[in-house]
């Protein structure tokens, strides 16, 4: 049963993953077309090589990270490098070339993930260094932050999932996933954590 549990819940992901690409369009992040709108969000602008505003078809919410070089390969006891997020942040590009900070009030943001019908955003973050990574959610003008998961481990890559509901319950709900080392158990390495998939609702239930 837990088997068929997790192969459907994967399946659902990837249905989720690929309507991704369905989003673009002059609906998408409807709510982020007067970037002043929210005194938390900076506006800019951005410049191509030559001096142009980038051509984008569309807005895109991307992740920027702290400029630097970085090692490549491994760390010398075989673990992975360091996490290149932190220090990142989120926020919105515009066909314009315009970008808006959506996440000014946290030391590291990453993951974005937007919602099917471009009003909401979900991503990871932390407000400052020592804390744990946690899943956030926002509106595209940077208004409605709320936190979904309430550390208990570090939580990235966030992902709507499809609505769901039961014959029992009394209307659907809106549930997300996302990886998580929350079970707390060691790889074949040691102590270093395992990461695992998990779901709940939109309300961290």
């Amino acid at each position: 049963m837990r088997l068929l549990t997790r192969a459907l819940l994967y399946l659902t992901m990837a249905a989720a993953a690929f309507a991704v690409v369905q989003r673009g369009g002059p609906r998408f992040l409807n709510g982020a077309a007067n970037p002043g709108a929210h005194p938390a969000a900076a506006e800019s602008s951005i410049r191509a090589a030559d001096g142009r505003p980038e051509n984008l078809p569309h807005p895109l919410v991307v992740t920027q990270l702290r400029a630097g070089k970085r090692p490549a390969g491994f760390l010398p006891e075989g673990m992975l490098q360091p996490d290149p997020c932190e220090g990142g942040q989120v926020m919105i590009r515009f066909p314009d070339g315009r970008r808006m900070g959506l996440t000014p009030g946290f030391q590291s943001a990453c993951d974005p993930e937007v919602s099917f019908d471009g009003e909401r955003i979900l991503f990871s973050g932390k407000r400052t260094a020592a804390d744990s990574w946690n899943v956030y959610e926002i509106g595209p003008d940077g208004s409605g932050l709320k936190q979904i998961t309430k550390d208990l481990g570090d939580f990235r890559s966030p992902l709507y999932l499809s609505t769901l509901y039961t014959l029992i319950s009394d209307k659907p709900w809106h549930q997300i996933a996302f990886v998580s080392n929350m079970a707390r158990t060691a790889g074949e390495y040691g102590d270093w954590p395992v990461t695992g998939i998990y779901s709940c609702r939109i309300d961290g239930t």
